[in-house]
């Protein structure tokens, strides 16, 4: 806060009167000096009178300012009093929120989705934001969508439609299911894995839809797949059962597949053990050993 003095205004400089015009005796030459004039007052000097009207105003502001900080909290009081009568007369009227059915759910837990109602600090079905609970409700992990019916007068009925597990994705020693949007649901053991795909590597779970939409037409692969791995986010190496492994380029997957299920030898290199086919080169396809440098 500004402080402002409230002492007298200073009384105004004496003037003294013109003098009579002297003469003095300089060098025997005669001259005449006349008195300066006074110099009015500089602003912002001691001698500058202060307005009333300015000290007036900068009182006004400080009582007004005072006021508010005296005054705010009891308006913060009254506005809260004058809610809560609000809702007992609402609830009076049948407009409280007595009962929530929720449905459609398996793996999302009950106090997860009551959670995301807030009831706790809405009282009244008419004050009830549904847009807002909708939104919290549907970035629980397993909720794909979720809707919300008010039935009057003081009932919500909630629908949520959870995802679908599309694969497993392995990071070191943990496992997370996946959804086909790469959206992690839950954690799971690796001692008891679903049946699901299996996925490894930076920026897999992403990826993985385009690439099961490939093999998906190509069930001589995708039938003996155990374990589909990105490498340095940018390509695919495939695991089959007998040892085989794919080698898939960064681009242009279902083409490189497509020569190879095209070609008979091709084909017979799959029915190989312990084989590494490297799909990476549109030219040819490289084929040696595991465990050949």
């Amino acid at each position: 806060m500004l402080a402002i003095s409230a002492g007298r205004p200073a009384a105004p400089k004496a003037v003294r009167a013109h003098q009579p015009t002297t003469k003095t005796q300089t060098n025997s030459k005669s001259q005449t000096q006349r008195a300066a004039p006074p110099q009015p007052p500089k602003l912002g000097s001691s001698h500058a009178r202060r307005s009333p009207t300015g000290m007036l105003l900068a009182v006004s502001v400080i009582a007004t300012l005072t006021g508010l900080l005296v005054v705010r909290p009891q308006l913060a009081a009254a506005r809260a009093e004058l809610a809560a009568h609000t809702d007992q007369l609402l609830i009076a009227a049948g407009f409280g929120i007595d009962e929530v059915s929720v449905s459609g759910h398996r793996f999302t837990a009950d106090s997860d989705i009551f959670e995301g109602l807030d009831l706790a600090s809405v009282k009244t079905s008419l004050a009830f934001d549904s847009r807002s609970a909708i939104t919290r409700i549907e970035r629980l992990p397993w909720v794909a969508t979720a809707s919300i019916t008010r039935v009057y007068p003081g009932r919500l009925d909630v629908t949520v439609t959870e995802r679908t597990p599309f694969a497993v994705w392995l990071i070191g020693a943990k496992a997370q299911l996946i959804d086909n949007t790469g959206r992690i649901l839950q954690a799971v053991p690796k001692s008891q894995l679903p049946q699901l795909p299996q996925i490894a590597g930076e920026g897999a779970p992403e990826a993985a839809r385009a690439l099961f939409d490939v093999l998906a037409g190509i069930p001589a692969v995708q039938s003996r797949l155990k374990l589909a791995t990105r490498i340095t986010g940018r390509r695919w190496s495939l695991e089959l059962d007998d040892g085989v492994r794919l080698e898939l380029p960064p681009e242009g997957e279902a083409g490189a597949l497509a020569d190879l299920m095209a070609d008979v030898q091709g084909q017979s290199l799959l029915a190989a053990r312990d084989t590494i086919i490297d799909l990476r080169s549109r030219r040819e396809i490289a084929v040696r050993p595991k465990g050949a440098t």
